[in-house]
C-alpha cells in the first residue's frame, strides 16, 4: 500500500474552464489514486495561482513534503496544472523522481523513458505556446478595433457617454459645459486648479465618478486629457505579473499607443493654451521651499544640461543654491550616467546677475541681442539618442543579472535573502534608468512653443516692470515668468570659502524668440 499526493490548480482566468475546475480535477485524480491501491491520499490545492510561477503556497507544500519522502506517488491531472513553464515542469519533476516517488498524470500517458520526456517537455512547450498565442489573439483584436475608430471599454470620461451603436462617444452637453469653463478659468483667466475646484463647488457642480466636491488633482487629470480636444489615446498601459499572485500596471512605450478620434469639447489652441498655464502654474508654486525664489524653475546647468533644483545649506538664514541634477541625483549614477561636477550657484547672486541683465536691457534695447541664447539643437538631439542606445544596452545588462539571479536561486547555489537583497539592488537600478529615459525622450520630443512675441515686444514688456523701481519680488518673479522660458548658468570662477565672489557666466532664452 502506499500514500498518494494529489497536486491541483485552476488560475482566476481558468475558473470557468470547462474541465480543468478544482472539483473535476480532485474527483480524476482521487479515483486514478485509489486504482493505483492508494491507502491514504493528501490534497494539495492551489485556488487562483497562475502556473507561470513556481512559487505557490500548495505546491511548496507539496514540494517539501516531497523531500521528506512521504509519498510513493503523486497524481496531477495534467502537466500544465503542474506548471505552465516548461523549467518549472522540469524541476519538479526531478524533485518527484530523485525522493523515489512517481510521478502520474490523469489525462496522459506518461513513461519514464527518454520517448515520455520527449513528450512531456512537448506538452509543456505547447502549454506555454497556447497561452501566449491566446494573449496575442486578443490584442490584435483591441488593435483592429480601435484602428477602425472605435473605442475598448467605456471609461466613462466626464463630458462624455459611451454610444453602443458607433462604439465611440458622444458630448454629454451638460457635463461638457463644465469642462468648458474649466478650461476657461484657466486659459482667460489665469485662475490655477485649486481656485476652479472652489469655483465649481461654489456653483454646486459635483465633481466625475465620486459625486463629492471637486479637487486640484481632479480637475489637474480633467485638464491634462487630450480627448478633450479630440483624441482619445488608447492602449497606454499593459498589465504585467511581478509575482506569486500578483501584477502591476505598466506605461507601454508611445509607439504602442493608439489614438482614436472623438467628438472634441474644446479646440486645439485652447487645449494646448491649458497645458501651457498649468506649467506657469506649477512654476509659480512656492510648495517644498523655505522661501520664494524669482528664478524658481527656470534654470539650467550649462555644463550637462540638466534641471538645476534649489538646494539650503544648514546655517541661518539657510541661504539657497542652485543645484545641478546631475550632481544630487541618484537616479543618474543608477542609469550609468556620469555624475555632474558644476558647482553649486548662490541663489541671490545668480538671481541678481539675471536682473541686472534685464536692467540693462531695458536701458539699453540695442543691446537686447547679445543676450539671447540661440544653440544648435541638432547635436544634442543626436547625443541625447547616443545615450538612449546606451542606456538600452545597461538595461539589457541588468535584465541578464536578473534572470542569472532567478536561476541561481532556483538552484539553490543562493540564499533567498542574498537573491532578494541583489534583486532589490538591480530594481532601483532599472528605476533609475526608466527615469532617466524619460527625460531624454521628453527633450526630444519637446517641440518648441510658437513664438508669442518679437523682440521689440520682449523689450518693451521689460521696459514698462522696469518703470517702477526697485522692482519688489513678485515684480521679479512675474517678470521672468514672462519673458524667459529658461537661464542656462554655471560659476566658472575658482574661488572659494564663505567671502568669495562667484563669476557666473549666464545665458537666456526669452519666451517667443
Amino acid at each position: 500500500m502506499q500514500n498518494a499526493a494529489i497536486y491541483v490548480r485552476v488560475s482566476t482566468d481558468l475558473q470557468a474552464e470547462k474541465g480543468y475546475s478544482l472539483e473535476t480535477q480532485i474527483e480524476a485524480c482521487r479515483k486514478y489514486a485509489e486504482e493505483m491501491g492508494a491507502a491514504e491520499i493528501t490534497v494539495f490545492k492551489d485556488d487562483g495561482y497562475s502556473g507561470e510561477y513556481i512559487e505557490r503556497p500548495a505546491m511548496s507544500e507539496l514540494r517539501e513534503a516531497i523531500g521528506q519522502k512521504k509519498f510513493q506517488v503523486v497524481v496531477v491531472y495534467d502537466p500544465d496544472r503542474l506548471a505552465r513553464n516548461l523549467a518549472h515542469q522540469l524541476i519538479i519533476t526531478d524533485e518527484i523522481e530523485k525522493s523515489g516517488a512517481q510521478l502520474k498524470f490523469v489525462s496522459v500517458t506518461f513513461e519514464h523513458s527518454p520517448e515520455g520526456k520527449l513528450f512531456y517537455s512537448i506538452r509543456g512547450a505547447v502549454s506555454v505556446y497556447e497561452k501566449a498565442k491566446i494573449i496575442e489573439r486578443v490584442s490584435r483584436g483591441k488593435r483592429g478595433k480601435l484602428q477602425q475608430g472605435k473605442i475598448i471599454g467605456d471609461t466613462k470620461p466626464f463630458g462624455y457617454r459611451f454610444d453602443h451603436k458607433s462604439s465611440n462617444y458622444i458630448i454629454n452637453e451638460k457635463e461638457a459645459q463644465i469642462v468648458r469653463h474649466i478650461y476657461s478659468w484657466l486659459v482667460n483667466e489665469k485662475i490655477g486648479t485649486p481656485g476652479i475646484a472652489k469655483r465649481l463647488n461654489a456653483k454646486g457642480f459635483v465633481s466625475p465618478r465620486t459625486k463629492k466636491p471637486w479637487t486640484p488633482n481632479t480637475i489637474y487629470y480633467l485638464i491634462k486629457q487630450p480627448r478633450y480636444m479630440g483624441t482619445h489615446i488608447a492602449l497606454t498601459t499593459k498589465t504585467v505579473s511581478t509575482g506569486i499572485n500578483s501584477k502591476k500596471v505598466v506605461k507601454r512605450p508611445e509607439s504602442e499607443w493608439i489614438e482614436v478620434q472623438v467628438p472634441a469639447i474644446v479646440d486645439e489652441l485652447t487645449w494646448y493654451a491649458a497645458q501651457k498655464q498649468l506649467r506657469m502654474n506649477k512654476m509659480k508654486s512656492s510648495r517644498n521651499q523655505k522661501k520664494d525664489h524669482v528664478l524658481a524653475g527656470l534654470i539650467f546647468c550649462a555644463k550637462c544640461g540638466r534641471k538645476m533644483k534649489i538646494e539650503y545649506s544648514g546655517r541661518k538664514p539657510y541661504p539657497g543654491y542652485y543645484v545641478c541634477n546631475g550632481v544630487v541625483n541618484p537616479n543618474f549614477r543608477y542609469a550609468g550616467g556620469s555624475r555632474c561636477d558644476t558647482r553649486r550657484i548662490p541663489c541671490e547672486v545668480l538671481e541678481n546677475t539675471v536682473m541686472d541683465i534685464l536692467e540693462n536691457i531695458s536701458n539699453n534695447p540695442a543691446e537686447f541681442e547679445k543676450y539671447i541664447s540661440r544653440p544648435s539643437n541638432e547635436m544634442n538631439i543626436e547625443e541625447k539618442k547616443n545615450d538612449l542606445d546606451r542606456l538600452k544596452q545597461r538595461e539589457d545588462g541588468l535584465h541578464a543579472q536578473r534572470k542569472t539571479i532567478l536561476r541561481w536561486f532556483q538552484q539553490k547555489i543562493i540564499e533567498e535573502k542574498d537573491a532578494e537583497q541583489q534583486l532589490k539592488s538591480l530594481k532601483r537600478q532599472q528605476d533609475g534608468i526608466s527615469d532617466y529615459k524619460k527625460s531624454i525622450i521628453k527633450e526630444i520630443n519637446n517641440s518648441p512653443t510658437p513664438p508669442e512675441y518679437t523682440s521689440n515686444d520682449l523689450v518693451e514688456i521689460v521696459q514698462n516692470y522696469f518703470k517702477d523701481k526697485p522692482l519688489t519680488f513678485e515684480k521679479q518673479r512675474e517678470l521672468a515668468l514672462t519673458v524667459i522660458s529658461k537661464v542656462t548658468a554655471i560659476r566658472i570662477d575658482a574661488t572659494t570659502g564663505r567671502s568669495s565672489v562667484p563669476e557666473i557666466d549666464v545665458h537666456l532664452t526669452f519666451v517667443g524668440v
